[in-house]
């Protein structure tokens, strides 16, 4: 990731060699008798200049709009914006860090929705703050807070924006720090509430805002490449841009050739004679997989099974390029499908405030592995998380609840399954997600919820910049459904397809990672990491273990998981 990572000595204690005991190199650095700042990875996502007397570092990207044209913000640009003001800053669209030291005073910023974080820990002789997790344990172990964690392992995702660690300070969405010298090092923290344009918005107002994303402006020595799957967000994106871009653009996608995602893509780009790339990485030696899983669920808080990262670690063939991504990550929230289940068979007990009833709508367990302590202790982590998200939330009813369902998303997904991954990519590509830019997110209840549903807001869109794209096939999962079947039909027709054995089937990346890591992972069981834990239950463990290579396949989802959990927690050890 493009990083930041700072110390403030409290007295005259040395700072640490930053350089030595991370084997980072170091891009931009600024320090005075009380403060060490770094910053280092891709230079592309990463800045660092003064104005008058100020020190500021920045690590992501911002986009700025001038003319209805938006592009990307070089050093000049974000020099400018911040001699306005910090407050016009975190009105930019894009994903950021921004730290400013002035007077013996550093302050923090995170962009508003959440794309970008970082966590500050406080000691007795400093106070470090790092947007990387496994320099956190430079001074000392990171402890897992399962209150705050349960959510993240019983649930979609995490339902609150804390940091799962403990006598750790996580910042993100918006949330602010102000670290006084002169007062005794006191921290000041600063939240942000969400405020939404309460002003009727029009499928064409809506279209010229998101082209305007979509099409952006980027430097002669650059490329667009859109991220296209077999689903509707990626195509809508397509449809703007086959009808629209001047300039060139190709695009790409991800894994086998043959699964539905990929063959679509593929079927698509042939017709419109785009450029497109399919990118299938098969290096799968051992020792580099356990790296890559280490690097990769430190980094997203064991967001995914291990197994994810043979897919994702694709994005290495991106970085080679000098590209700017689009993706149409997050665009569910335009077509009313976050919370499809809940909003159907969950909808009196989200009306009534039944907490307990909204959880088994929300449900996502992972694996089993945990001793009956730590189990107890997340289940009620889980009840406490929903309760303060009901309190925070504006008062649910009937003629709310659509709209509800979509900012309780906004407020919980984006900043704890986005963010991490967004923050991972800043490290090799230039990535942005036009469906989640601020300036379009305020006009989020603007939109009619008619118009959202069932795609009919997306549809209207593609129809009216390249119509053609209406004859391929749409992709839900590893099933194939015609263009034309609105949300609920196209879930009964993958229902169908798999009932028939007719969907998509290959040999899971998750059996492939478990029997590349057999040895591995019997061995990591039997550690004292495991075996002297007193957060695990060890029977449990080894029997879903034992009974997976024993062939009961359908335990790999949760020996994957497993594989995943135990790497992290060891990964945040020194």
């Amino acid at each position: 990731m493009s990083w930041l990572f700072g110390e403030i000595s409290k007295g005259e204690k040395s700072f640490s060699d930053f350089d030595k005991i991370s084997n980072e190199i170091v891009l931009h650095s600024f320090s005075n008798n009380n403060v060490n700042l770094v910053s280092g990875g891709n230079s592309r996502n990463l800045y660092s200049f003064n104005i008058s007397d100020k020190n500021i570092f920045i690590a992501g990207i911002g986009i700025a709009n001038s003319g209805g044209i938006n592009k990307i913000m070089d050093k000049n640009a974000w020099e400018i914006s911040l001699k306005k003001g910090i407050e016009e800053t975190l009105n930019l669209d894009g994903h950021y860090v921004i730290i400013i030291v002035e007077n013996r005073k550093v302050e923090i910023y995170t962009d508003k929705l959440g794309l970008r974080d970082i966590y500050i820990r406080e000691f007795s002789d400093r106070i470090i703050f790092s947007t990387k997790i496994k320099w956190l344990t430079y001074y000392g172990n990171l402890e897992i807070n399962f209150a705050e964690f349960s959510s993240r392992w019983l649930l979609f995702n995490q339902i609150s924006q804390d940091s799962v660690f403990k006598n750790t300070k996580r910042l993100v969405a918006g949330k602010t720090a102000v670290i006084n010298i002169n007062e005794n090092y006191k921290v000041s923290y600063g939240n942000f509430k969400h405020e939404f344009s309460q002003n009727f918005l029009t499928s064409s107002d809506y279209e010229s805002h998101l082209t305007s994303l979509v099409n952006l402006n980027i430097s002669s020595s650059e490329q667009l490449s859109l991220s296209l799957s077999g689903g509707m967000d990626s195509r809508v994106i397509l449809s703007i841009l086959l009808n629209r871009r001047k300039e060139f653009f190709d695009t790409h996608s991800f894994g086998t050739p043959s699964h539905p995602d990929s063959f679509i893509a593929k079927q698509i780009t042939d017709k419109f004679n785009v450029p497109h790339h399919q990118y299938n990485s098969t290096n799968n030696i051992v020792d580099e997989l356990i790296n890559d899983i280490q690097n990769y669920t430190t980094e997203t808080v064991a967001n995914n099974a291990a197994s994810a990262i043979m897919q994702l670690r694709n994005y290495e063939f991106l970085s080679k390029r000098n590209l700017v991504v689009i993706d149409g990550g997050f665009g569910e929230i335009w077509r009313r499908e976050f919370f499809y289940k809940l909003l159907i068979k969950g909808r009196k007990a989200l009306l009534s405030g039944n907490i307990e009833e909204i959880i088994s709508y929300l449900a996502l367990p992972r694996a089993d592995i945990f001793s009956k302590d730590i189990i107890l202790e997340m289940k009620q982590g889980v009840k406490e998380q929903l309760e303060n998200i009901f309190d925070l939330l504006p008062k649910i009813n009937s003629n709310n609840i659509e709209n509800w369902l979509d900012h309780f998303g906004l407020l919980t997904r984006l900043p704890n399954y986005y963010s991490h991954e967004q923050t991972r990519l800043d490290d090799m590509i230039t990535a942005v997600m036009p469906f989640v830019q601020q300036s379009l997110i305020s006009s989020l209840f603007g939109v009619e919820i008619r118009e959202k549903k069932n795609g009919r807001l997306f549809r209207k869109i593609i129809s009216e910049n390249y119509s053609e794209l209406r004859d391929f096939q749409l992709v839900k999962g590893n099933t194939k459904h015609p263009y034309y079947l609105n949300s609920l039909q196209s879930r009964l027709w993958s229902i169908m397809i798999k009932k028939m054995s007719k969907d998509y089937r290959e040999v899971s990346n998750t059996d492939i990672l478990l029997k590349l890591l057999k040895e591995y992972i019997y061995d990591i069981i039997s550690s004292k990491s495991i075996t002297e834990s007193d957060i695990y239950d060890k029977i449990k463990i080894q029997n879903l273990v034992d009974n997976y290579y024993s062939g009961t396949q359908k335990n790999g989802y949760s020996v994957d998981w497993l594989l995943s959990f135990i790497i992290f927690n060891q990964s945040i050890s020194r």
